[in-house]
């Protein structure tokens, strides 16, 4: 399974999140998942080319990285490639702030429901 793989299923689980609206314990579970699968391919990207290794601790530290050579082979600039790989990181960041919002936002609705019929049974006994 390369890195291309588990940035495919990094978004998928970001597409349950933003559709299910998890609750906050599984949203951060999610979170922490859809983080590591996604943060693969730019990790294998670009941390080689700037010298170090791909995962810190354990990953190689080739000139040239895998996911690139593939890019290459398939008949995409490099340029473009890297282009590519910090649209994805930006477009991750960006789905899970917006998630993040919707999280806080159900909570703040929810607190207001709890609030209101907490005042509503006061007012009736």
């Amino acid at each position: 399974m390369g890195s291309g793989a588990t940035t495919i299923v990094g978004y998928l689980v970001l597409l349950a999140i933003l559709v299910f609206r998890p609750t906050r314990w599984k949203w951060a579970a999610l979170v922490m998942i859809v983080v590591v699968y996604t943060s693969n391919l730019p990790m294998y990207a670009i941390f080689p080319r700037l010298g170090l290794k791909a995962v810190p601790f354990i990953g190689g530290s080739k000139p040239y990285p895998e996911p690139l050579i593939g890019a290459v082979a398939m008949g995409i600039p490099e340029w473009a490639f890297y282009i590519l790989v910090v649209l994805d990181v930006l477009l991750v960041c960006s789905l899970l702030g917006y998630s993040a919002l919707c999280l806080r936002k159900n909570n703040d609705q929810s607190k207001d429901a709890v609030s209101k019929s907490a005042r509503t049974c006061t007012k009736t006994q």
